[in-house]
């Protein structure tokens, strides 16, 4: 965790582990520094100065080895006069009065000694300081002075140890002899008498560890290091052991080194401006710790509602983290209740982090059972705290794929309370229809992550085996044959629209579900189960069991296709199963690659062992099967009655002219309608069979296919499925009657290329092979070949626009993505160039496991392709640079940059290329620019920047160009580059200042800035050097609240925050005129976003309110009458609730902005719940008569209630006006 911009990494861990009490904090001479105290080094250089004394070549020898302990003690030995050494110590330790009086001299040792004390308020602090600084600080709990050590224990050490001894308050020669400073005194403490080995050995295991004011080489530190090791060298356990340590310009890594080495785990910083950086970290830190959850509630409401910043070391990501993490749950119940919540980007941190996938404690460990509640699915750890409330807060999100991406990645499988959680939001009917049918699926447990091992079959199997069937067998079968929706993470397919207005269009919920996620229709019990169940199939009793689980069967089919269907993918009338499974009946074309068709043989196999074991059963299902809406249903029912005569040919035939014949003529039932045709020419007699002939003659219904047929193709779809018909009638051996067999000679006649073939693949409706033949059928699916020079040739003889034609381009793209790259590159050698076969294969080839390859092998080809192609798919092109930068190394970056200029010299002039005074945020993510810029952004986070570093040189130019006016297309960029305009300001002021700076100012541009605003305010965050130096333009936009649109309450957050929490960054005066050009609705939302805060600071909530709440309300806001409404004063009401203890003040300092509502349930449930009306009963009754219109409302029971408690709680407030008044409006709602 960084606590200050540019300050060390504070490892987390030791930030929780000091939370818990854990951690010790050692400190030396570096501490004092800040007083004029010197280090080591130092005190023996004035030691000698002070004495008039000239280092002797023993002496020499041993400084030079930085030896200091044995320097003095040389001295000491050559001058026999140990007390007169003694002594000037205590004169140099001793700071002069003005030192000591500067604020820096003690401003360190304060904090720590507040970082010292404990939750339970026990003080645990050592040092091997002689000084008296801390005693200078302030109050200092009890001091253990060497060689009088306390047992490091926490039950026996409540103060502060000083190792080494401490100076006297007076001329104690004692306590000065017992100082530890030469090397005799270290050989004592450490070696022969060894009580100060044995305190440091005892510390060390019991606590963790951290040094403050030492170098890595310093001999004091050397000492207490040699006493761990010797213990670690015995086999003693210890802690884990830090140290804040400096480093020098250029010497981080060595630096490093050397403290590992020592087995010390450093916090490094530099050593610039007299280690300032560790100062004001420690400073900092202790400020945070003292606030305890008021700090990090405060954290939270400062600094969760921006993006996560892609500057590495201005601590805002550790900060929030910091807070999140906080055990009780306060800073992430805030962080969950914000409104709007936290930016959906905090999901990737808060994943990388671990809090969201964490190992519990061992109170939150359910109980190891062999038998109970624990061992069910879905059972496990209670959630802690902040997961509980991160919990809530991804809910807030559901509506994002950011989120649902990640519970696919992670297994799409919830934790109980999480599950309840996104049920309660689905009961809720807000979010978008596609997004809620997946979180549905997700939430009832009929959903799997792809790649998530699903092996229960094969152990059903085994189990089969060697224990037979029986009801506990049946159970599990029906169980590992249950249908799931296999989930893979989305692809955004909308970016490789041409025209990003196309992405407006009306969509079915099929194809909103597709660009939300990629999914399949899969088995609970896992895949390719055809090899497994090939052994059991043969048993002798497997008949009987298939025909007992027949409704079984059906259901399951009926289960998947449900899901189907709350996906969009079928309907009622189409079902795709043509696809899935060509034919009921077993046939070279089933290829079986979905594996819930093994369903569909299963149910075949169960009707025809039915029929045969027990008729009724057979019948019964024949009959559920016709009335079951989907096609597959129909074609089972087809080939029921085909196959078997306990279906009559009439029967057969009424099912097949039901709903204006559609079965006949659906091409989702066609290989079925065609062996049930051949099955009936020769069963039906001419009297049965002429309403059969009268629906061929009429043709198929005009309904059935698209609006924009031409005339002249309906009639050619007319003809030939007509024909096709009754030329199947009479090649099975039906007697045409004389019309229809006018009919069918007329159209052989005019079409004489249209025949039958012998092996029925005119039945199907695409007919899939390996090489290219003609297919009689109309439409056609071809099976592309898999040789590279083949398959280019294929590709090239596509046609461009064919109602009748598709293959599998996309799929042998994502299936063997390296024969994909060969034939683009094969292609592109022969300069061919078709642009939709490189769409698609962009849109595969961004798969995360092939996204690298792409990006090896086609880069260059992109870059150098024809000026032409690249117009063509300049949108494809750009959304997949985005994709890609994610993965690209250093020396490959020139590349990408060309790639990303070439998109920016298209013409952009298409109406999408503007900017949209509506929607700017989404049109600029959607856009060419938007993507790539992305792209830009992206490469600089992975680079780590700095603060105060720059922009890189190499990127710079592209950032330049993305300022540039004209094209106006290159808004999409700014907006987007506005969005992290903290990040960008952080690493490169100048360059922010002078380029986008200027486009927030509206008087220049007010266009752009709208644009940019919006931009900016997506994702807010912001300190007081940028608030500086956008501070016109950020003042100017208060006038411009309503052209922000959904964005506007953003501003005033920022608005009211930055008074709040950095109030030297703006005047009140400035606040004030901004807040006078803000509609009421934009005044209502600035209160709401001071009661967040003034919640925020939950145990110091008056001094929050009296410090910065009342004087903003007081003093700041606007009174004008014109500016009230009951929206505000709602707010002001839940404002001076939420003052606590204040609350008397704060109804005073409100009463002002109130007027009457007759919308006050929620502040009277309020203040009932807050128990005011027992606390302050007088105050309650004002503020309640003050927004309460008589008469008006509807009855609130709450209300009496309260009323009655106040008077109960202060009996003389009866006779006030206030409750006069109260009751006067409650007896006129009758209460």
């Amino acid at each position: 965790m960084r606590f200050v911009k540019n300050g060390p990494e504070v490892p987390e861990r030791l930030v929780q582990m000091h939370e818990e009490g854990k951690v010790v904090l050692f400190c030396g001479a570096g501490i004092s520094r800040p007083a004029g105290l010197p280090d080591f080094k130092g005190l023996v250089d004035q030691v000698y100065q002070g004495l008039g004394e000239v280092r002797k070549p023993p002496e020499v020898l041993a400084y030079q080895d930085k030896r200091y302990d044995l320097v003095i003690d040389l001295l000491e030995r050559r001058l026999k006069n140990r007390a007169l050494v003694r002594e000037q110590i205590r004169t140099i330790l001793t700071p002069a009065p003005a030192n000591l009086a500067t604020p820096a001299a003690t401003t360190t040792h304060r904090a720590v000694l507040a970082l010292a004390q404990t939750r339970d308020d026990a003080s645990r602090l050592v040092t091997t300081n002689f000084d008296r600084l801390f005693v200078a600080a302030g109050p200092t709990p009890r001091a253990y002075v060497a060689p009088l050590l306390p047992i490091p224990k926490r039950t026996r050490w409540n103060g502060v140890v000083y190792l080494h001894g401490q100076l006297p308050e007076d001329n104690d020669s004692i306590a000065l002899n017992q100082l530890v400073v030469s090397s005799g005194d270290f050989g004592q403490a450490y070696l022969t008498e060894r009580w100060a080995s044995r305190f440091v050995s005892e510390l060390f295991r019991t606590y963790v560890v951290c040094f403050i004011g030492y170098g890595a080489d310093d001999p004091v530190l050397r000492y207490m290091l040699d006493a761990i090791s010797a213990d670690r060298l015995l086999g003693e356990n210890t802690n884990e052991v830090f140290a804040f340590g400096s480093f020098s310009e250029g010497h981080r890594e060595k630096s490093d080194e050397v403290w590992q080495a020592k087995g010390v785990t450093p916090i490094l910083y530099s050593e610039e401006r007299a280690h300032e950086s560790l100062h004001s970290t420690i400073q900092k830190w202790a400020e945070l710790y003292q606030d305890g959850i008021t700090g990090k509630r405060s954290i939270i409401a400062r600094e969760a509602t921006a993006k996560p910043s892609p500057v590495t070391d201005d601590g805002h990501v550790d900060r929030v983290v910091w807070a999140l993490s906080d055990l009780s749950g306060a800073p992430a119940k805030d962080f969950s209740e914000r409104d709007p919540p936290p930016p959906v980007e905090w999901l990737s941190v808060l994943d990388d982090r671990g809090l969201l996938n964490k190992a519990c404690s061992a109170e939150l460990a359910p109980r190891m059972a062999l038998v109970g509640h624990t061992n069910t699915p879905g059972g496990g750890a209670r959630l802690d705290a902040p997961a509980v409330h991160l919990a809530q807060w991804l809910v807030n999100h559901l509506d994002k794929r950011e989120v649902l991406a990640w519970a696919i990645r992670n297994g799409a499988s919830l934790h109980p309370a999480f599950q309840n959680l996104v049920e309660q939001r689905l009961l809720k009917h807000d979010l978008p229809p596609a997004i809620a049918t997946i979180w549905d699926v997700i939430a009832s447990g009929r959903s799997a992550s792809a790649g998530v091992h699903r092996g229960e079959f094969f152990s059903w199997v085994q189990r089969f085996k060697e224990l037979g069937w029986s009801a506990s067998r049946k159970r599990e079968f029906i169980s590992v044959l249950t249908p799931v929706v296999i989930l893979r993470p989305p692809v955004d397919w909308s970016a490789f629209y041409k025209d990003v207005e196309s992405a407006g269009e009306e969509k079915s919920l099929g194809d909103k579900v597709r660009e939300l996620v990629e999914w399949e229709v899969g088995l609970s019990g896992g895949d390719h189960l055809s090899s497994y169940l090939a052994e059991v199939t043969k048993r002798p009793d497997w008949k009987a069991i298939l025909a007992e689980i027949l409704p079984n069967l059906t259901d399951l089919l009926l289960s998947a296709y449900e899901l189907m269907s709350d996906f969009g993918s079928i309907t009622a009338q189409a079902d795709s199963s043509y696809s899935d499974r060509p034919s009921i009946t077993d046939h070279p074309q089933n290829t079986e690659f979905r594996g819930w068709t093994i369903l569909v043989t299963l149910a075949r196999d169960a009707w025809a062992a039915a029929v045969e074991l027990s008729p009724k059963v057979g019948r019964r299902e024949y009959e559920r099967w016709t009335e079951i809406d989907y096609p597959l249903f129909k074609r089972l029912a087809m080939y029921a009655a085909t196959s078997h005569a306990i279906v009559t040919p009439e029967e057969s035939l009424s099912f097949l002219l039901k709903d204006d014949a559609w079965w006949l003529w659906s091409i989702e039932s066609q290989r079925e309608m065609f062996r049930l045709l051949a099955s009936l020419a020769s069963r039906l007699d001419a009297d049965n069979s002429n309403p059969l002939y009268t629906a061929i003659l009429a043709g198929p219904p005009r309904r059935m296919y698209r609006d924009d047929v031409s005339p002249e193709k309906w009639d050619v779809i007319r003809d030939h499925s007509t024909w096709h018909r009754l030329h199947k009638l009479k090649d099975s051996g039906a007697t045409l009657p004389i019309p229809a067999s006018q009919v069918l000679n007329d159209l052989r006649a005019q079409n004489p290329s249209w025949t039958l073939e012998p092996d029925q693949r005119d039945e199907f409706p695409f007919w899939i092979e390996s090489r290219r033949g003609r297919s009689p059928s109309m439409r056609r699916r071809e099976a592309l070949p898999t040789s590279r020079g083949e398959l280019a040739s294929r590709l090239l003889e596509r046609p461009d626009s064919d109602f009748w034609y598709e293959d599998n381009w996309s799929e042998i793209v994502k299936a063997n993505s390296k024969r994909a790259i060969t034939t683009l590159l094969h292609l592109a050698q022969g300069g061919n160039w078709p642009n939709d076969v490189w769409r698609e294969a962009l849109q595969g080839l961004a798969d995360e496991k092939v996204i690298r390859r792409s990006w090896r092998h086609l880069s260059s080809c992109i870059l150098a392709s024809p000026d032409t192609f690249f117009a063509e798919i300049e949108s494809s092109v750009a959304w997949w640079l985005k994709v890609v930068a994610g993965i690209v190394k250093d020396d490959e970056c020139p590349r990408l940059l060309a790639l990303i200029s070439r998109v920016l010299d298209q013409p952009f002039e298409r109406a999408s290329d503007k900017a949209d005074s509506d929607d700017a945020v989404f049109r600029a993510i959607n856009h060419s620019v938007g993507h790539v810029t992305q792209a830009l952004m992206t490469v600089w986070y992975d680079r780590k920047p700095k603060i105060g570093q720059g922009l890189p040189v190499d990127l710079k130019p592209v950032f330049s160009r993305l300022m540039k006016r004209p094209p106006e297309a290159y808004i999409h960029g700014r907006v987007v580059l506005a969005a992290d305009l903290s990040g960008l300001y952080a690493a490169d002021q100048d360059w922010t200042a002078t380029n986008l700076l200027p486009s927030f100012d509206w008087a220049r541009d007010a266009v752009e800035a709208q644009a940019v605003w919006k931009g900016y305010l997506w994702t807010t965050r912001i300190d007081d050097q940028l608030l500086a130096a956008l501070k016109p333009h950020f003042l100017h936009t208060a006038a411009r609240y309503a052209s922000l649109g959904k964005h506007n309450r953003q501003y005033v957050d920022l608005l009211v925050l930055a008074r709040l929490e950095i109030p030297d960054a703006i005047t009140p005066e400035e606040t004030h005129h901004a807040l006078e050009e803000l509609p009421p609705e934009g005044l209502a939302n600035g209160v709401h976003m001071i009661v967040r805060a003034l919640s925020s600071a939950e145990s110091g909530r008056e001094t929050y309110w009296k410090h910065r709440a009342k004087p903003l309300i007081g003093k700041v806001w606007p009174k004008s009458d014109c500016k009230r409404s009951a929206a505000e004063t709602h707010a002001m009401a839940l404002l001076a609730i939420a003052a606590g203890k204040a609350f008397p003040d704060a109804v005073s300092t409100v009463l002002v902005f109130l007027k009457k509502t007759s919308d006050t349930d929620h502040v009277v449930s309020q203040i009932k719940g807050a128990g005011l009306g027992r606390t302050f009963p007088s105050e309650a009754l004002q503020l309640l008569a003050a927004i309460i219109e008589k008469g008006q409302g509807w009855r609130d029971p709450d209300l009496r209630e309260l009323v009655d408690e106040c008077i109960k709680a202060k009996p003389e407030l009866g006779a006030t006006s206030d409750y006069r008044y109260l009751d006067e409006h409650l007896q006129m709602m009758g209460q």
